[in-house]
């Protein structure tokens, strides 16, 4: 999936997305949909990705 996505920075402003998100507490999110899957960044680092509704994990094998 991942090499089907567009690069994050050519989507959003990645720049500003770390400065608003930068030493924030967990009760700060920001969410977007990127390509096909719904994302989430918390102020402490959390990344929360779903695809099709479900959470999102890679198989490394």
């Amino acid at each position: 999936m991942a090499a089907d996505m567009p690069p994050l920075h050519e989507t959003i402003d990645t720049d500003a997305l770390d400065a608003l998100l930068n030493r924030q507490s967990s009760s700060v999110a920001v969410s977007f949909r990127y390509a096909d899957a719904d994302v989430s960044i918390k102020g402490n680092g959390t990344l929360e990705i779903e695809v099709g509704g479900y959470p999102f994990e890679e198989n490394n094998e």
